[in-house]
């Protein structure tokens, strides 16, 4: 699932565009977690999970059908 930036920084699951993050945007998301209140309300589980792809896809490894829409 990918979603849009919102304004903090972070991914706004509302919404699902139909390609990943660049390598770059995903490493400025993981910088700019810690300050977004979106991310913080978000459960542990879901936290970790959003964390997880974001590294994947900013060392070049995207998990297969994140490009894929619902």
């Amino acid at each position: 699932m990918i979603h849009r930036y919102t304004p903090d920084g972070f991914y706004d699951s509302s919404e699902v565009i139909d390609r990943l993050p660049t390598p770059a945007e995903a490493r400025e998301a993981l910088c700019l977690a810690h300050l977004s209140d979106r991310f913080a309300g978000l459960s542990q589980g879901d936290r970790a999970d959003i964390i997880r792809r974001l590294a994947l896809i900013a060392v070049g490894d995207a998990p297969p059908g994140e490009h894929r829409t619902r």
